[in-house]
């Protein structure tokens, strides 16, 4: 498997498993301490008890884990909520609603316009009285 990953070139690997604190933690550790950056959706993850959880959790950010929730690794692999795929990414996350939020929207477009146009006015600072 390890030689199968490094075979993609990818350096950022996302897991998640049946019980967090060793089917998603040992793996990203290992993940870690080979030099990939390991992020693992807690969400996504089991568990069997709130303190193996917890115990899980830590282990895995003093190791250098990142631990998210899967929408937002996700919406981070997008990138982009203009690409194309956003809506099918948003529909499979059942996040229907988030393509709403797509910077290429006329209307949303046309207001980013009118704020670039704009600069922001400040007030001339106050110069303190030094009795000069």
């Amino acid at each position: 498997m390890a030689r199968a990953i490094e075979a993609t070139g990818r350096k950022k690997l996302i897991f998640a498993g049946i019980s967090l604190e060793v089917c998603a933690a040992f793996p990203a550790i290992t993940a870690v301490g080979k030099g990939f950056d390991a992020y693992v959706a807690v969400d996504a993850s089991g568990t069997f008890s709130e303190t193996k959880r917890q115990v899980g959790l830590l282990r895995m950010l003093q190791a250098g884990v990142i631990v998210s929730d899967y929408a937002t690794l996700m919406v981070e692999i997008l990138k982009d909520n203009a690409r194309r795929e956003a809506g099918e990414v948003y529909t499979a996350m059942d996040m229907a609603w988030a393509k709403t939020c797509r910077p290429d929207r006329p209307r949303l477009r046309k207001l980013n316009d009118r704020r670039k146009g704009h600069s922001l006015r400040l007030p001339p600072r106050a110069t303190p009285n030094t009795g000069l």
